[in-house]
């Protein structure tokens, strides 16, 4: 899930499987999950610090 609404920081969950790999969210069965993660990403202030 990334989600994109204005001055919001995008956020993305993964799943990882046995062999250390990372899929979307819900693209991997339960049974064959190892953890899930949850990254939140830092917010792009490049274009205010732009000329």
């Amino acid at each position: 899930m990334v989600n994109l609404k204005s001055g919001e920081a995008p956020k993305l969950r993964l799943t990882e499987d046995d062999e250390g790999l990372l899929h979307p969210d819900a693209a991997l069965p339960d049974a064959a999950a190892a953890r899930h993660w949850f990254f939140k990403l830092a917010r792009n202030r490049a274009a205010k610090n732009e000329s």
